[in-house]
């Protein structure tokens, strides 16, 4: 064997993902451009469901390429405030996913139960299609992203306290007390350990797979089935990425991204979430590791605990316990980024990380 050979074949595994992370890049890059120049077209096109003032001196103030395959491009005049953001897609997952968004919005927004929570959310101005392109054009919401404000515990608290009461305004207002029905089983715990159950497990033997998915399943029927519990409208994805707040006194100023949004669902899974995956920002764990560590009785925290009897309305999901919860919000979780990539069905390291890691302590 060669020295060239060697040298080629230590240096690929490394090369590889950094060659196909610059493609990535490169092709976010000749989207966005495109997106940007859609823009005026968009605008003279634009049915506008609120008066957008000043249309024709909007102005591109930056633009930015998202995960999702969105380009995010903030719209004001110049040396003021962003005052719009159009949302302009390029996968046909980023489609459905931007009209899910709309549909919330738009049934949120008209819901008057909400009062002043509304204030809170990027209300839709326009939604349509320019040759074939769709777009949905928002009303721009001032703040930083919480995200980068989490390793101070202080700023983090409060962060995570406003996060909590604001989200609880969504969840009493829209709760009503339902019985548990085979429909609702089906959605929470079956789809989702069907799900499970196709993954290609990197850890576990499928006998030792298979067994621990029928001890979830009959252990949240047995939960479930026949109970009377508050559900609610949740936001489905409420980490502080998603959370604006001011820079000067941390107050909430937005919450964005509304596609994993569902009504009648549990009120403590939107909490949970911004808990841990809290948690994993700042620990710098995989979810997975987190979920395995509380379902083997390692406890909440003073402030998180807190966060949780805060938020809770009178009549709620408390009654299922801690545990059934926290498997409840671990499968919603795995669906939900199944459902938001294909790539993880095929993630060896995640499915690892956060299903077989979890399954093993079931």
């Amino acid at each position: 064997m060669s020295l060239g050979t060697i040298s080629t074949s230590a240096t690929a595994p490394r090369l590889l993902p950094r060659l196909s992370r610059i493609w990535r890049d490169w092709g976010g890059h000749r989207d966005l451009a495109r997106a940007c120049q859609l823009v005026p077209d968009i605008l003279a096109a634009a049915a506008f469901q609120a008066p957008v003032p000043s249309v024709a001196k909007l102005r591109i103030q930056s633009a930015e390429w998202a995960q999702t395959h969105v380009a995010v491009i903030k719209l004001g005049e110049a040396g003021q405030l962003p005052t719009l953001i159009l949302k302009i897609p390029s996968t046909h997952e980023s489609v459905a996913s931007l009209q899910t968004h709309h549909a919330v919005l738009t049934t949120l927004c008209a819901d008057s139960r909400l009062a002043e929570f509304r204030d809170l959310l990027p209300w839709p101005l326009a939604v349509g299609e320019l040759d074939g392109q769709f777009y949905l054009a928002e009303r721009a919401l001032i703040g930083h992203k919480a995200e980068h404000l989490l390793f101070d515990p202080e700023t983090r608290m409060k962060i995570q306290m406003a996060a909590a009461t604001a989200i609880g305004q969504l969840h009493q207002r829209t709760a009503t007390a339902v019985t548990i029905s085979a429909d609702l089983i089906d959605r929470w715990v079956d789809r989702p350990l069907s799900r499970i159950r196709d993954l290609k497990s990197v850890v576990l033997r499928a006998a030792h797979k298979d067994a621990a998915i029928e001890r979830v399943r009959a252990e949240l029927h047995r939960v479930l089935a026949g109970h009377t519990l508050s559900v609610c409208w949740i936001h489905g994805d409420f980490w502080p990425g998603n959370l604006l707040v001011s820079a000067n006194d941390l107050t909430l100023t937005g919450i964005v991204d509304w596609d994993m949004a569902s009504p009648n669902d549990l009120l403590r899974r939107d909490l949970f979430h911004l808990i841990l995956y809290t948690r994993a920002l700042v620990e710098r764990r995989d979810l997975g590791d987190i979920v395995r560590n509380l379902l083997a009785k390692e406890d909440w925290t003073f402030h998180e605990r807190a966060l949780l009897e805060t938020a809770l309305p009178a009549l709620s999901d408390n009654d299922i316990g801690d545990r059934a919860m926290i498997l409840l919000y671990w499968l919603r979780h795995i669906q939900s980024n199944l459902d938001q990539s294909a790539g993880y069905s095929r993630h060896w390291l995640w499915i690892a990380k956060n299903v077989d890691n979890v399954l093993k302590c079931l």
